[in-house]
This record gives structure tokens, C-alpha cells and sequence, in this order.
């Protein structure tokens, strides 16, 4: 029995969709801080002149965070697949914005980590139902052994 019937394909969109949302909160607060988060370094996130853009760009991502949440709510899981395919764009930017300003080793994390995500939208991996995948399988196996 699982947690409030979820099926387990759906606990990583909603760890993102709830990470995304939740984890973007602190920069309305404290942006340099939201920055260092993100990985940007010192020299940018204490520029104030980089501030507002940033909270911006955080204003954005925490929507598709909601969006995400939203129609994972309402049940429209196609909708959920496409939003996190579209991360495998912000990873192509992440990580030539993170190479660009020296941090490598979040570049590594953000190009992996969204492309994983990517992948799993573009797979459809949230709507998907695997019981019309093992179904066939299942008759062809038993009609072998008949």
C-alpha cells in the first residue's frame, strides 16, 4: 500500500514540483543568499545590480514549480511531462551559464539533473500506465505456455 495512493513513477515530479516551489521562497527574503543557492558565486551575488533579475528569474521558475503541483492535482499528467521536458532546455542554459562563471561542479549537477528530469517527461513517465506495457507481455508469456 502506498502513501496516500501514489504510485511511486509520481513521488519524483512531486519532489520537484514541492523542491522547486519551496526552495525559491528564500530569495524573495534574501537574494544573495537565493544566489550562492543556486550556485552563482560571490562576486554576482553581491552585485545588487544582478538582484532583480534574479528574483525575476525566481518568480518564473517558482510558477512552474506551482504549475507542476497544480495540474499533478487536478490529475493532467500529460501537462506534467510536458513542463519537466522542458528542463532539458534550462540544463543546456544552466550549465553554459555555470561553465561561463567558473562553477563546474554545478554545471556537472544542473546539465545531469535536468537532463534526468527531461528524459522523464519526454518519456512521458508520469501519465504513462504501465499496465497496458505488461498486459501483452503477460498474454504472450502464458500463451507460450499453454
Amino acid at each position: 500500500m502506498s502513501l496516500f495512493n501514489i504510485p511511486l513513477r509520481h513521488v519524483p515530479l512531486l519532489f520537484i514540483g514541492t523542491a522547486i516551489t519551496v526552495m525559491s521562497t528564500p530569495t524573495y527574503f534574501n537574494v544573495p543568499y537565493g544566489m550562492r543557492l543556486y550556485g552563482l558565486p560571490d562576486r554576482i551575488a553581491n552585485s545588487p545590480t544582478a538582484h532583480s533579475s534574479f528574483v525575476l528569474y525566481t518568480s518564473r521558475i517558482q510558477a512552474i514549480g506551482v504549475m507542476i503541483l497544480a495540474f499533478y492535482a487536478k490529475g493532467n499528467y500529460e501537462a506534467v511531462d510536458t513542463i519537466v521536458s522542458i528542463f532539458g532546455f534550462f540544463g543546456l542554459v544552466d550549465v553554459y551559464v555555470c561553465l561561463k562563471e567558473g562553477v563546474r561542479d554545478k554545471a556537472l549537477f544542473r546539465g545531469l539533473s535536468s537532463g534526468l528530469v527531461a528524459a522523464w517527461g519526454l518519456a512521458g513517465m508520469t501519465a504513462v500506465s504501465f499496465e497496458h506495457l505488461i498486459r501483452p507481455v503477460l498474454a504472450l508469456h502464458f500463451a507460450k505456455l499453454t
